[in-house]
């Protein structure tokens, strides 16, 4: 059989040998079937099969609609499986023969693949990846404030890059993002399960989003300003810290059993400061347990400033409430510090609780009643609590005489348990040049403190780590922190990590996963220091190529249960607000970086593809939220939301 055309010259040669012209028009056109006859036989062997979408990251109740293309064959028609398995099984997950699959009730990875009815040997496939991780109800993941997501099972250094990472949507909101998004799996609104991420303003807004993009209104949003009843923000200049205004600074908390999310909200109202505590129903946004409350309270004292009758006020006017909210065995913790380092102001944290179906104040305590100053702010990160239920603040720059049996605690790191209805101080670490440190603006409560995992072989192995403006991070023994000592630091250690501010220091919570510490103080590469015995390393085991200017950065890892995990953080040296010489920084997009956690590698970065994946504005102290596949990002006026396309 031919394979090929005759050329009309041969046919004209074998004419001229005795064919006849209809001879030559029938060998021409046998030619020409045999052609087509070939051209079916490749056309038919290059069938080809693609899944869409190519990498799936699943909770445990989210469906996903599969669709595949078929080129190079008129029929169409698939066969779905899960794992090899035709239609997929209960232990794998099951998907129809439309292609909607259903996961498992357990998680796990999966292939989706679909085989081509008309060229068997065809077939394309699908990456899933089922989640149960429920959520993260809490600013850096947890009440260690570790910062680490060990459910994520999707996002790993093999699957992120910008060729198959990238920004997916974004949800335009009414004022900055301070607050860390928090994101609820699986939660149940209006009759179906939904992914929730929620997003607090600077606006005096809350808003819960469908996390997954699949609608582009919020479920709902609740806004505390009421103008008509003269209730506003607290408005900023261009050059303040935070700037335009002010109403939510801290991440909120959520408590799931409750299915309420807890607020800090400040406003203005008819001309005074007011700071109140919502509690919000998760599906609705309608306040629950007969919120709001005012916060308010008084403490024994003699601050010259504020006391009268041997009590010292809390003033709503002087304090700002920027670190994360904690929830504790059903109490939030919600801690104080100055506004705009204005006298005069003390240190406060706050206990509510609503047990008994009512918001009520539990306790309040004070870390300077005498003398003031003494703010609990530590760059957003909330107070920490350890297993046993211990709570634990670092302060900023003020009096100290806690070792003298007085109760003013300048740059000193708190240890509190909540004991008959009082927050009573257990132990304390203060630095040994703590006076220094305060007549130099060098706060060692600029960081927050962090509860890392119990090292194994080491003499002290209940660590919480504490690290402020001098450019020190502090390792300090929670069952003996070592209190005071003129001479030496009686903490386990004290490692340098840069030159002192305003060179470098930390203004931010550095990420802890097993034996290692992701840190990120300011005009330095993000670092990765080990632990060995209970001890840091003195220098990182290896450290970013990207400088983090100020603010510096806090990373957050997502970790699959094994020693494969991502490191996530933000540069937002291109912040709105001012600077700290009160000039106006020059404002910018923030930049997500992802990083290999076993060595830094940088994977991503948001400028990586042009304009594709930029950020909105960036803002001072953030971390982006990693849960199910995606990366979210708060910014000056919109929630960012990276994951993987389509």
């Amino acid at each position: 059989m031919l394979n090929q055309s005759i050329p009309a010259a041969h046919l004209l040669v074998q004419n001229q040998q005795g064919f006849t012209a209809m001879k030559a028009i029938r060998l021409l056109y046998a030619g020409m079937i045999a052609v087509t006859f070939c051209f079916s036989i490749e056309a038919f062997a290059a069938v080809s099969v693609s899944v869409h979408p190519a990498r799936a990251p699943l909770t445990l109740t989210q469906p996903q609609q599969f669709t595949a293309t078929i080129a190079g064959a008129t029929n169409h028609a698939v066969t779905w499986a899960v794992d090899g398995i035709t239609g997929g099984n209960a232990t794998v997950g099951t998907i129809s023969s439309s292609g909607l699959y259903h996961p498992p009730a357990h998680r796990g990875t999966h292939k989706i693949t679909a085989k081509s009815v008309a060229a068997p040997g065809s077939t394309g496939s699908a990456s899933v990846w089922v989640t149960d991780y429920p959520g993260m109800f809490t600013y850096h993941a947890d009440r260690f404030r570790t910062g680490v997501n060990l459910q994520e099972l999707a996002l790993s250094p093999t699957t992120v890059n910008s060729s198959t990472f990238a920004k997916l949507f974004s949800r335009v909101v009414d004022g900055q993002i301070y607050a860390q998004p928090l994101y609820v799996a699986n939660l149940t609104i209006a009759g179906a399960k939904h992914n929730v991420v929620y997003v607090a303003t600077e606006h005096s807004s809350v808003y819960a989003f469908d996390a997954d993009g699949h609608r582009a209104t919020p479920f709902w949003k609740k806004s505390f300003i009421n103008t008509a009843a003269g209730i506003t923000t607290i408005a900023k200049p261009s050059n303040a810290l935070i700037s335009p205004e002010i109403s939510i600074s801290s991440t909120p908390v959520i408590d799931p059993a409750s299915s309420t999310i807890y607020v800090s909200v400040s406003t203005r109202e008819k001309g005074a400061i007011v700071h109140r505590l919502h509690a919000l129903s998760l599906t609705t946004g309608a306040e629950k347990f007969g919120g709001p409350i005012a916060i308010q309270g008084s403490v024994a004292g003699t601050y010259p400033a504020l006391a009268k009758n041997g009590r010292v006020p809390f003033v709503p006017a002087q304090h700002l409430q920027r670190p994360a909210l904690l929830l504790l065995n059903g109490n939030v913790y919600i801690a104080y510090g100055s506004n705009g380092d204005a006298l005069p102001y003390n240190g406060w944290l706050f206990v509510y609780s609503a047990a008994g179906g009512v918001l009520h104040q539990a306790t309040v305590f004070c870390a300077s009643p005498n003398a003031g100053a003494s703010a609990i702010w530590q760059s957003g990160d909330g107070p920490a609590a350890d297993n046993s239920g211990n709570i634990y603040v670092a302060t900023g720059n003020g009096p100290f005489d806690l070792n003298s049996g007085g109760p003013d605690a300048g740059n000193t790191v708190l240890k509190l348990s909540l004991q008959t209805g009082a927050l009573k101080v257990l132990d304390y670490f203060t630095p040994f040049d703590q006076a220094s440190l305060a007549s130099n603006d060098l706060d060692l409560g600029a960081g927050g403190p962090v509860i890392p995992a119990t090292q194994t072989g080491a003499a002290a192995p209940s660590l919480v780590l504490v690290g402020g403006k001098d450019g020190k991070l502090y390792s300090i023994n929670r069952n003996n922190m070592g209190k005071f000592n003129s001479a030496a630091n009686h903490d386990v250690q004290t490692l340098a990590l840069g030159n002192p501010e305003p060179t470098n220091g930390l203004f931010a919570t550095p990420a802890v996963w097993n034996s290692r510490l992701y840190i990120g103080e300011i005009n330095e590469p993000l670092g990765l220091f080990t632990f060995s015995s209970g001890l840091l390393s003195t220098a990182p085991a290896a450290q970013t190529s990207t400088v983090f200017r100020y603010p510096g950065t806090s990373p957050m890892v997502s970790n699959n249960g094994t020693s494969n995990g991502v490191v996530w953080t933000l540069d937002l040296h291109a912040y709105v607000g001012g600077t700290p010489g009160g000039a106006v920084n020059p404002a910018g997009p923030a930049v997500l970086h992802a990083y290999d956690a076993t060595n830094l590698h940088e994977l991503y970065n948001s400028t990586q593809a042009g304009t594709r994946d930029r950020a909105g504005k960036a803002l001072k102290f953030t971390s982006p939220t990693v849960a199910n596949g995606r990366v979210y990002v708060g910014t000056a006026n919109e929630l960012d939301v990276y994951g993987f396309l389509p």
